[in-house]
This record gives structure tokens, sequence and C-alpha cells, in this order.
């Protein structure tokens, strides 16, 4: 049954570190939640745009559908089919696992300033996952390409996430 209406959101991030401290930068974040969308351009100067999403579970399988709706933005979809796998061992800190999943921090450009924000939050539970169809353009504004199939990873539960207001470097 599709869920249509929560807060859903997908982003598009690499990895960065400022001196010793690993962390994320946002390319992009698409939510469909407007709210989530304002507060955090507003409140962490992130790159959020408007997105309708729709989400549907079926036992262990979901198909998640997104399409940016945000003005003068670039068009951008989603649409992936995966199902869920056996639950992962907890990655150790020297594993790829560890390295894509565990972040502390985001950095963001705040009034021409690189800033950091905090995040605190229980390990990601991770699950094997297998993509049985994948379509996308959210990589296309920024010159990017799947060359690949997707490496994927399933949460197990959602977690609560909390961060800390942007400092500057």
């Amino acid at each position: 049954m599709p869920i249509v209406g929560d807060s859903h959101e997908v982003n598009l991030r690499t990895y960065v570190s400022a001196g010793e401290v690993p962390g994320v930068w946002f390319l992009s974040i698409d939510a469909s939640n407007p709210l989530a969308v304002v507060g955090a351009r507003l409140g962490f100067s992130l790159p959020y745009y408007f997105a309708w999403m729709s989400f549907e579970e079926r036992g262990e399988s979901f198909h998640f559908r997104s399409t940016r709706l945000h003005p003068c933005t670039p068009r951008a979809a989603l649409d992936v089919q995966w199902t869920r796998g056996t639950a992962l061992p907890t990655a150790p800190p020297s594993s790829r696992d560890y390295f894509l999943v565990e972040r502390y921090c985001l950095y963001a450009l705040r009034s021409g300033r690189v800033c950091r924000g905090r995040i605190a939050h229980e390990r990601w539970p991770i699950h094997a996952a297998e993509v049985h169809s994948f379509s996308s353009s959210i990589l296309e504004p920024f010159g990017l390409e799947v060359s690949e199939a997707p490496l994927a990873h399933a949460q197990g539960h959602p977690l609560d996430v909390d961060i800390w207001t942007l400092e500057n470097m």
C-alpha cells in the first residue's frame, strides 16, 4: 500500500573531512515536507528542495519514487525498487560500510564560510539490499552519472538524529 504524505527524504552527498573530522557535504536533499525544506534551508544552509514522494512497503520489498517540484531548480527524479535482506553485523571502523554510513558531522556553506554541524545518532542498523530497478536524474544537474549498479544498504529501522547549530570553521 503506498504511503504518501509521510515525511521522506533522499539525498545526494559526498564525503569530506575538515582536518581530522570526517563528515558529509550535501549536494542536494529532496524532501516531501515543505516545513523541513524551509527550516533546513534557513537554519542550516542545506540544499533542500521540495519534492513529491511516495513509498510503498510490502514485507521486505520497497518501492520509492521522488519528483522534485521546488521552483527555480533543475527537475530531478528517482524511482527505485529493492528488497531488504539480512541484518549486517556492526561495521568495524576500518570498513567501507562504516565509512559510508557512520558520519557525525555535516558541512555547509553559510555567508561564504564553511561551517560544521555536529550530528548525534545511534549506529545505523543496516541490512543487505538487492536493487531490482533504479532510475535517477538526481545526479545530472551536477554533471554526474551512474556508471554501474548502485551499492545499496537498507535501513533496519528509523533512528532519531540530533543536529547541533552550525559553527564557523
